[in-house]
This record gives C-alpha cells, sequence and structure tokens, in this order.
C-alpha cells in the first residue's frame, strides 16, 4: 500500500486512491452517531480536513444549528 506524503491530508489521498476509503468514511460516520448532534444545536469541529464531516453535522443540527470549521 502506498502511504500518503506527510503533509498532505490522508482523507483526500484514501479517497482519491480507493484505498480503504470506506474504512475511513465508516469510521467518521462512527464517530458522529456517538456525537449524536441534534436539532438547533451549535458544534464546532476541529480539525475538519475535507469537510465530510461538517457536511454531516449541518445536516444534523439543521436550519436552527450552527457548524463552525
Amino acid at each position: 500500500m502506498k502511504k500518503p506524503p506527510e503533509a498532505y491530508d490522508f482523507w483526500w489521498f484514501y479517497f482519491l486512491s480507493g484505498e480503504h476509503c470506506d474504512r475511513v468514511f465508516q469510521i467518521v460516520n462512527d464517530g458522529l452517531q456517538k456525537l449524536c448532534a441534534q436539532e438547533g444545536e451549535r458544534v464546532l469541529e476541529i480539525g475538519f480536513g475535507t469537510g465530510h464531516a461538517i457536511v454531516a453535522l449541518a445536516q444534523s443540527v439543521g436550519d436552527s444549528g450552527k457548524v463552525f470549521g
């Protein structure tokens, strides 16, 4: 398996190369489920990388909530 360069965002590397992509997104989705963001909440996402989690969080908090990253 190839390794992403040190300074390269590994999410993009795995997404574009197709290596372990499903597993990476499963880990992110498991974390989002455990976070259990609710409608109307305000969430700060630190280290958002490619933004996959921010989009999912925005859907969870809806129009009355806010997501910052």
